[in-house]
């Protein structure tokens, strides 16, 4: 579920912001 959840984020990162990674990938996270 880890890698899955990771996979998720960085899809969710790249559609809120190109190049935002990690704490935007927390962020959504934190929405979903």
């Amino acid at each position: 579920d880890t890698l899955e959840d990771v996979k998720e984020g960085n899809l969710v990162s790249f559609e809120v912001g190109a190049g935002q990674k990690g704490p935007a990938a927390m962020k959504v996270k934190l929405v979903k």
